[in-house]
């Protein structure tokens, strides 16, 4: 077996392993390109959540700052230029 030619059936089976062997390679580095590429816009779409939820943590402290109570009254006064009124007068239904 050793000095002897190889047959045309073992070269087409050695020629189909080599190209299935080199397609499989071939395929393996497209899906690692693919998956670097997905890696990447995952990163890319978290560090634009984080973002966003940190925005979004600074505008909840902002509303809860605007809204609260102690701010009503500056912001009536400077704000809108209220004041309060100086006589009261009260105002009822009649009665029917």
């Amino acid at each position: 077996m050793k000095g002897e030619p190889m047959s045309p059936k073992r070269w087409a089976a050695v020629l189909c392993v080599g190209i299935l062997a080199a397609a499989s390679g071939v395929q393996v580095a497209t899906q690692a390109q693919h998956m670097r590429q997905a890696f990447g816009a995952l990163s890319s779409a978290q560090e634009r959540r984080d973002a966003l939820l940190a925005e979004y943590s600074r505008l909840l402290l902002e509303r809860g700052m605007v809204s609260s109570y102690r701010n009503v009254g500056d912001t009536a006064s400077n704000a809108l230029a209220m004041r309060f009124p100086e006589e009261f007068t009260a105002v009822r239904r009649p009665r029917q």
